[in-house]
Formats: structure tokens, sequence, C-alpha cells
């Protein structure tokens, strides 16, 4: 890397781990709350979130996903609201 001062060079190392893609499977709906179950890479730590407007997200769930790299969450279905929207972030 040239910084473009007096000719000055260095190196920057990057190191990162990729993580496995996770696939939210189809939510279910039963006894008053939604299940949504989240296959992913094991022991990762995810946080669930959730918005009416897709603007302001709230955090409700931080879980890690098991040793077979499944995570279910699950939400109570609040009454009155017309639309909750989940969102699913992996943490480091």
């Amino acid at each position: 890397m040239v910084d473009g001062v007096a000719g000055q060079q260095g190196t920057i190392n990057l190191n990162w781990v990729l993580l496995v893609p996770f696939t939210l499977e189809k939510p279910t709906v039963a006894n008053g709350e939604i299940r949504i179950t989240i296959q992913a890479k094991p022991n990762v730590v995810y946080t669930t979130q959730v918005t009416s407007d897709l603007i302001s997200w709230t955090t409700f769930s931080t879980d890690q996903s098991t040793t077979a790299g499944e995570l279910v969450v699950k939400d109570a279905i609040p009454s009155g609201q017309a639309t909750r929207l989940y969102r699913v972030v992996i943490l480091h």
C-alpha cells in the first residue's frame, strides 16, 4: 500500500471469518404465538429484531444456535398490531 505522502509504503493484513448464511423456514402460528425456525451455523449468536415499519427495529431476542445449527424463536402475537416484521442478524 502506498499512502501518497512522500512515497511512504506499508502493509495491511486483513483477517475475517466467512459465516455460512442462515435459512429462515416458513414461520408457523399456533396458540397465540409465532414460531420462526432458523437453520444456521452451529454455536453462533443471533439477534432477532422486530418492526412494524421497516425503519425502527427493536431487538427482542438474542440466542445461540444449537450444535446442530438450529435456532427457534417464539414471539407472542400482540393484539391490535396489524403488521409485525422480523429480521435475524448475526452477532460476533
